[in-house]
């Protein structure tokens, strides 16, 4: 056996840093290698495969000669492992009989080395990588693609997922493949970092099946000779920044099983109405701009159909009866659609597992003879419907079914007890915000599997005994809020322990319910009821202090049980009670505070050290006296201060008019309060109600901010629209404090970062803080906000989301600010067509998050003549003096505020930035200008800030 002390050493001098599962199997001497696992062999007992893929291999690779002394060596599998960072082994070329090599999810990083390009037998490579934030990438720089592939002309299969090739543009990449990979088969390059446009040179290899590219800046149309690839079996184009129209002859390909070209908003496209293909399996084109167009019978032709997704798309018209043909459907996502009318029967569909047809406006009732069949289904989502009637036991007490949402709906019955609960494995039931009345069944409390529970919003009448929940051990969630029930909560007996979100609001509830025992209880809502004791100590203590939401408001306690002390809550609103005495010192974590109509006599002189991360403050409608402490003026993260309607006198703080920055409403009136009106205010301050004076209409701050101050009541169309975003948003539900308050119940005019005119449109949108991520993509409510002319999205958290190309549809913005977001990659060029833009931020608080490459500088600014404050702290525009200079002087004639800091600008600063005479604040650090400051910025130009 020729090859046992290669595999030994291999083995042996790896050992400190491989920790794979079969090592100590290499060194069994009496054992025959050809029969170990992962190793394979030829008749003559050479090792001509090598598999340790996800055996925990960490450390690198580069000492082992063994491995390397292989070679016979024709495969060798070293994916999954954790060589953390390490450079891929030149050595690896010494192996020249391979010619399959998989080094994927390995933790390869560094620059891929030239070596490679030399194992010219290679007829598979998968060099794919995940990077994470913070990791060094594996990337193609030098040697670029071109050169890692000019020798590798037996190639099929070629897998760089997750590496840079940024260096290379669309014809650079394209030729590269084309002119050395004849036989290429498969090609994914998905998150590359590649440009476009896809060359015509990529037509040349004929023998492609499966193309990926998704997440590459590609910004092109999708060429047409892409349907002449006759073997063509995936074609994977999703997040590529696609533009033009869709060609239909793609969906014609007779091989076609997969088409991807989802989350590519500028996309154009209709599905054929004649569609013969009867191999595509998976259609995927949720937010594209396939928009205006119906679904067509035709669909129903594709026999073969397991997966649909097409949600966002914005079609219209009835969902195709011709579905009901699609034997072998497994997933349908519809989706954030306008289809009308009612829900087809998928009875034929009996592998159906994911149903989701939420956000549209469907209408008419469920049928009841549909749900029997379709014994796999796992999730159905029907929610932000139109449907009435009632809702059949057979889909609730479906087999498979874990997660039902129906809510924000019309249904109007009675809910009937289910069949077989104590079996069922249904673990989310939405019911909320519909019309169902009568009580709540029984049955629904044997769900043993529950862990969400959603009723709140309806007609549901009767007596509900908090011990009957007991039963549900797996429950998280409880909202039985707003309906016609009476909740008994006068038990002793502990409530279930694992719960984190409790909403018992407007229950008739006159106690407390016993949550002594909680665990891990975070939010908890017992607002509009009946409680009428003290608020009792131990509350603040449950969970061990992680409660962080605490709605007691409109009750009627009459004081808080001492000694107490607050917890790390971020919300709690004690508003409307019959509180006395003096107020309590919020919880210093606190971003909501509300203890207004109350009778609450005196503010703590120190208040304002409790305040570091108020946002929300209202003290109004008590009996307060006294003077404002000057401690409010501590409280620097303030944005909307309520003092209204009590008894305080004295003269108002300086900085609640102008040094807190943040402060956008202020509302002192009904005191005593004396004052003059500074000549400058803050530049956040929207309102200004005080006791001497009734009303301050600003329309525009310093710089231009639009402001809004008239509303009128909201349209149904509007409050629609905004339940529609709040749904598809994913959002902390305990630090998103306005978007948490939204409910169908209210005025939307009077939710709390929402702004209207007086015809009830909405035109302002605040959702800056709100703790928002995953992004804003499919929030097709927000799209279609069309009188929006201010929206401020900055400080939240969308992972890495890049900006959504569709905000272009809120033709009416003036007030754009999206900093600090979390957004990343290319800023889009349909930013350039908000017209009526008068403030834009973009800014980061990390470096090169966002690039302004393609569009440039020059492209984003040329239709603002209106701007007057501009943002783009650390966003990469890498532009020389004469180009971003003249780009502004030429475009923003009305430009006061500059700021550009952390920019990758160069110099000189050009003179063409002297013809923007009204600027008045300019910042311009931490750039390469290497360039004298020229004469024109002397302050003779009336430049107020120049940095």
């Amino acid at each position: 056996m020729p090859e046992r002390p290669a595999i030994l050493v291999t083995a042996n001098e790896e050992q400190p840093h491989f920790q794979f599962f079969f090592v100590c199997t290499f060194g069994a001497v009496e054992s025959r290698h050809s029969t170990w696992s992962g190793v394979d062999c030829d008749v003559a007992g050479h090792v001509i495969g090598l598999n340790l893929s996800n055996e925990s291999i960490s450390s690198g690779i580069e000492n082992s000669n063994g491995l390397f002394g292989l070679q016979y060596l024709q495969s060798l599998n070293l994916a999954f492992n954790k060589f953390n960072s390490t450079q891929i082994p030149s050595r690896l070329a010494n192996l020249t009989n391979l010619k399959h090599l998989n080094l994927s999810y390995a933790g390869f990083a560094g620059q891929i080395p030239s070596e490679i390009s030399g194992m010219t037998r290679l007829v598979t490579l998968d060099l794919s990588t995940k990077s994470f934030i913070g990791s060094l990438p594996l990337k193609l720089e030098n040697p670029n693609l071109r050169v890692l592939v000019q020798n590798l002309s037996k190639l099929r299969e070629l897998y760089l997922d997750g590496v840079n090739i940024s260096s290379s543009h669309g014809n650079e990449w394209c030729q590269a493949l084309s002119s050395s990979l004849p036989n290429l088969q498969v090609l994914s390059l998905i998150d590359c970092i590649l440009s476009g446009p896809i060359h015509s040179s990529l037509a040349d290899l004929h023998s492609l099946s499966v193309i990926r590219l998704d997440q590459n800046n590609l910004s092109t149309p999708v060429p047409e000779f892409m349907s002449g690839f006759s073997n063509l079996t995936s074609l994977r184009l999703s997040s590529c920044g696609l533009t033009g129209t869709f060609p239909e002859k793609i969906f014609q390909v007779p091989t076609l099983e997969t088409l991807d070209l989802s989350n590519n908003k500028l996309l154009r496209g209709s599905v054929p109405r004649i569609l013969m293909n009867n191999s595509l399996q998976i259609l995927m084109l949720s937010d594209t701009n396939f928009s205006g167009n119906t679904l067509p019978d035709s669909i129903g032709n594709l026999k073969h159909l397991s997966r649909i997704e097409l949600a966002g798309c914005n079609f219209n018209g009835t969902i195709p009866t011709s579905m009901s043909n699609l034997t072998e459907l497994v997933n349908l996502d519809l989706s954030a659609n306008n289809f009308s009318g009612q829900i087809p029967s998928f009875h034929m569909s009996k592998n159906l597992t994911y149903l989701d047809l939420s956000f549209n406006v469907l209408s008419g009732g469920i049928s009841s003879t549909d749900w029997p069949q379709l014994v796999n289904l796992v999730y159905v989502d029907l929610r932000n419907n139109l449907l009435t009637g009632s809702i059949p036991p057979s889909l609730l007490s479906l087999p498979s079914l874990q997660q039902l949402q129906l809510g924000s709906n019309q249904f109007n019955s009675q809910v009937l007890e289910l069949p077989n609960a104590s079996s069922s494995v249904l673990g989310t039931l939405d019911l909320s915000d519909n019309r169902l009345e009568g009580p709540i069944p029984k049955s629904i409390f044997q769900l043993k599997k529950l862990k969400i529970l959603l009723l709140s919003s309806n007609k549901f009448n009767g007596t509900v005994q908090l011990d009957s929940i007991q039963r549900l051990a797996n429950l998280t969630t409880l909202d039985l809020s707003y309906n016609s029930l009476t909740v008994n909560a006068s038990s002793d007996s502990p409530f279930l322990s694992q719960i984190t979100t409790l909403k018992l609001a407007s229950c008739n509830l006159s106690v407390i319910p016993n949550l002594k025992n909680q665990l891990r209880l975070f939010h908890l809502d017992l607002s509009q009821n009946q409680i009428s004791e003290e608020v009792p100590n131990w509350i603040w203590n449950v969970s061990n202090g992680i409660l962080t939401h605490l709605n007691l408001s409109c009750n009627l306690l009459k004081g808080l049980q001492v000694p107490y002390s607050l917890p790390n809550l971020s919300v709690l609103d004690l508003h409307s009670n019959q509180l006395q005495g003096k107020i309590p010192p919020p919880p210093t974590t606190a971003v909501y505070v509300d203890y207004s109509r109350n009778f609450f006599t005196s503010i703590p002189p120190d208040i304002g050290s409790f305040l570091n991360f108020t946002v929300f403050l209202s003290l109004s409608n008590n009996n307060l006296g006294g003077v404002i402490p000057q401690s409010m003026c501590n409280a620097t993260n303030l944005r909307v201060l309520d003092l209204s309607n009590n008894s305080m006198s004295g003269t108002v703080p300086a900085c609640l008019t102008g040094g807190i920055q943040t402060l956008g409403v202020l509302n002192l009136r009904g005191n005593n309060l004396k004052g003059s009106i500074p000549a400058i205010i803050s530049s956040a301050m929207r309102i200004i109600l005080l006791s001497w004076l009734f009303f301050i209409p600003f329309s525009t701050n310093f710089f231009g901010i639009p402001i809004i101050h008239v509303s009128g009541q909201c349209q149904s169309d509007q409050q629609s629209l905004l339940l529609q975003m709040k749904n598809s948003l994913l959002f902390n539900s305990t630090l998103s404090v306005r978007l948490m308050r939204w409910n169908q119940s209210t005025d939307c005019c009077t939710w709390s970062g929402v702004d209207c005119d007086m015809a009830g449109r909405v035109i302002g949108l605040d959702l800056s803080e709100e703790s928002i991520y995953g992004g804003v993509d499919n929030s097709t409510g927000l799209f279609a906000l069309q009188h929006l002319w201010s929206l401020n999205l900055a400080s939240n958290l969308f992972d890495e989301a890049q900006i959504p190309s569709r905000l272009a549809n809120l033709t009416n913005l003036t007030y754009l600010n999206l900093s600090d977001a979390g957004f990343v990659g290319q800023i889009p060029i349909e930013i350039s067509s908000l017209t009526r833009l008068v403030t834009l931020d973009l800014s980061c608080s990390f470096t090169a998050r966002l690039q302004l490459e393609n569009p440039n500088l020059k492209v984003l600014v040329q239709n603002f003549s209106e701007l007057r404050e501009l943002y783009l702290d650390r966003v990469n525009i890498s532009a020389h003096g004469n180009e971003w200079g003249q780009a502004l002087s030429s475009s923003l004639p009305n430009l006061q505020v500059l700021s550009l800091s952390f920019c990758f600008l160069s110099g000189p600063i050009h003179s063409s930035l002297a013809d923007l005479h009204s600027l008045s604040v300019i910042r311009l650090d931490f750039n390469d200008l290497s360039s004298p400051v020229p004469e024109f910025l002397d302050y003779s130009h009336s430049h107020h800030h120049w940095r």
